[in-house]
């Protein structure tokens, strides 16, 4: 096997308690703050101190009545302008429902003047799995994890579509998505707009979390 590596073979971290709070189901840093989004539709910053630790209480970003699923820092954030994207549906009162494709990635922009809220891609397929992961890959694309619609095993009545049970690819900087409205892909094919969402891979039924590695790979934590 492959000896340890000596940049990390030092390694060591502190358990600290940062907040009591149920339902975060994701988070994301950045520098001096850390990002969490809930189960209950609320956007939280933590403040934080330069060797980590909580420099104060969270600041409540944006709430409503939606659930959250996943959140990421986009890589073109700047200390006075940051991005984030972040996944929602409907599904705020039921674990597991039909599809309604109600699912959908807003940007969420952080500036001196304010924070906005605005949904940038929308008519993502929602049942029992959610849009639960979301990452940027080395070419500047947003990688989503689009869980499937069945738990364990097909459901007659809620067949699967061409974005569920699979991993997208969106170019977030592509004129579709940047035409000042949510653009809906519930009627999506795989010639609709490659340039702009493309599946990159598909039979994934519910990826928590997606990773990009230095290698050049992409890794999907997946709930079996």
């Amino acid at each position: 096997s492959a000896p340890p590596r000596s940049d990390i073979a030092d390694f060591r971290f502190t358990r600290q308690q940062l907040d009591r709070r149920d339902g975060v189901v994701g988070l994301a840093l950045l520098k001096d703050r850390l990002f969490a989004c809930t189960w209950d539709g609320k956007l939280l910053a933590y403040p934080l101190n330069d060797d980590g630790t909580l420099h104060g209480p969270p600041n409540l970003l944006h709430a409503m009545k939606r659930r959250f699923n996943a959140i990421v820092v986009d890589p073109t954030s700047t200390s006075d302008r940051v991005i984030l994207w972040l996944s929602h549906d409907s599904q705020h009162e039921l674990s597991l429902g039909p599809n309604d494709y109600s699912g959908a990635i807003a940007k969420v922009t952080m500036t001196d003047a304010g924070v906005t809220f605005a949904n940038v891609v929308v008519g993502l397929p929602t049942g029992d799995h959610p849009a639960s992961g979301l990452t940027f890959g080395p070419d500047g694309r947003l990688y989503v994890s689009q869980g499937a619609l069945s738990m364990l095993g097909g459901k007659a009545e809620v067949p699967e579509t061409p974005l569920s049970a699979a991993t997208l690819a969106i170019d977030v900087t592509h004129a579709i998505w940047n035409q000042g409205h949510a653009v809906d892909v519930r009627d999506y094919t795989a010639d609709t707009n490659p340039a702009a969402l493309q599946v990159f891979a598909t039979g994934i039924r519910e990826a928590f979390d997606l990773c990009w590695h230095s290698g050049g790979r992409l890794f999907a934590g997946v709930n079996m």
